[in-house]
């Protein structure tokens, strides 16, 4: 341990004996600019990292059997308990074992073509690492309440995150009061944000104050519910059933619901959701953000069913996790310019591949929502895709693109004043005004929202 008594700090740890996987990880790292360290086996894992703190470990079983695999899941369990484990597994382990090694403690389990080519892991290693605290507000605590968790202010010198409110803490006004007078957002991690939610459901008042906590914390819930969902829709380490489909999908709706409900009394979408980063993943890991704008558009512009939008919105990017890095890294650096045709009709494909992980996980979709998706990338102007005529692209579909087109204009930029939600929102109606990305009838629905933010 460090001199101030800090665990070193490790974005990624790859165990593995295999140089492809080694390149794969640091092709990754480097995207994104983690810092990563390798080592061949388990036992090694054990000596180099038992006072160490790891966002991320990549478990390569390409040589291992079932038990093996267990063994070394929970050993990186045991020693870096705090970190995301993703296991990649060969084509030589049965498939009966995957469900074991799922429960023997791992996070997610891919099959090594997916380690290759999707881009799983990246979406997976970002989440673990640059997602790991959430921002919260320090006006949701409460005078002489106690926590449940840590509470962290971020360093931005150094890039790290200092707890300032510990677990059992009985909170004072006078260091409330100065908290909120810095006007800094202070910080959570990501696995006790259930806690969290807990916390201001049990503290928080009916004012004006208490309804934006909640719906702060709602949606919180849904942005690690989401998680779960792309979880549970990637795998296959189990057989899917309608049971288990119907209950992914009313969990999907209730959170929608409870979230929507709140917003509509607090009327304050861009004080709930976060600010899209430059330098980010992309668009799966927003969907939260974009969900709750799309919902809540919804509601104000009457266009569609909001859960449905909502819902639609959730589901319509995660197709993008199918795509190969190549795609992914042009993407980000937004060269569809230099894509071939063949890579534009891989990403093209997404918005289906959506629906077919939805629907391989037997959640049975309303239409207008596989409809919605679908559609989701096509414009009035036929640029985008599909190509349609304007009168066959879907008002929800539209507002999906919105949404997306709005969320990447308030990106933050680092040195730069953090844009204006409502100035943003108005210049976007303004510059589509003639009507060639989005139709008459869009816009006009949409010009009912400007007021309401």
């Amino acid at each position: 341990m460090s001199e101030n008594n800090q665990p070193q700090l490790i974005d990624v740890v790859l165990v593995s004996k295999d140089t492809s996987f080694c390149a794969r990880a640091k092709s990754m790292v480097n995207e994104f600019h983690f810092t990563i360290e390798e080592v061949a086996t388990v036992d090694d894992f054990i000596e180099k990292y038992s006072d160490t703190q790891i966002n991320f470990i990549i478990l390569s079983t390409e040589t291992a059997n079932k038990d093996e695999a267990i063994g070394m899941v929970q050993v990186a369990k045991q020693f870096a308990p705090q970190g995301f484990v993703l296991v990649v597994v060969g084509k030589k382990l049965e498939a009966s074992a995957l469900p074991w090694i799922r429960k023997s403690g791992a996070d997610v389990v891919i099959q090594e073509n997916e380690y290759f080519e999707s881009c799983k892991l990246e979406y997976f290693a970002f989440h673990s690492v640059r997602l790991d605290y959430v921002a919260i507000k320090p006006g949701d605590f409460i005078e002489n309440s106690q926590l449940d968790f840590n509470v962290y202010h971020f360093m931005p010198q150094n890039k790290k995150y200092l707890p300032v409110l510990h677990k059992g803490l009985k909170l004072e006004e006078k260091k409330l009061s100065k908290m909120r007078d810095s006007g800094t957002d202070l910080y959570l991690k990501r696995k006790d944000i259930s806690k969290y939610f807990k916390y201001v459901s049990t503290h928080s008042d009916q004012s004006a104050k208490g309804l934006v906590s909640r719906c702060r914390s709602q949606f919180l819930t849904l942005s690690q519910s989401y998680l779960e969902l792309i979880i549970t829709l990637t795998e296959q380490t189990d057989k899917p059933s309608y049971e288990e489909g119907k209950k992914i999908l009313e969990v999907c709706q209730q959170l929608a619901s409870d979230l929507l409900n709140s917003l509509m009394t607090v009327g304050q979408v861009q004080n709930i959701i976060g600010s899209l980063q430059e330098g980010d993943f992309g668009s799966v890991e927003r969907a939260p953000e974009r969900a709750a704008l799309a919902g809540f558009f919804s509601l104000l512009s009457e266009i569609g069913r909001p859960e449905d939008v909502m819902l639609a919105s959730l589901i319509a990017d995660i197709g993008i996790l199918k795509l190969s890095p190549v795609i992914l890294k042009q993407l980000r650096q937004k060269k569809f310019d230099t894509m071939t045709s063949t890579e534009k009709e891989e990403y093209q494909s997404h918005p289906q591949k959506s629906i077919s992980y939805a629907l391989n996980r037997k959640i049975q979709l309303p239409n207008i929502v596989k409809d919605a998706i679908a559609l989701s990338h096509a414009e009035n102007n036929q640029k985008g895709f599909p190509q349609l005529v304007p009168d066959k692209i879907l008002l929800e579909s539209q507002l999906l693109l919105f949404c997306e087109e709005l969320d990447n204009e308030m990106a933050v930029t680092m040195g730069k004043p953090r844009p204006i939600f409502k100035d943003v929102f108005n210049k976007l109606l303004e510059k589509h005004s003639s009507f060639e990305k989005y139709t008459v009838k869009f816009i006009t629905s949409l010009k009912k929202v400007s007021a309401s933010i």
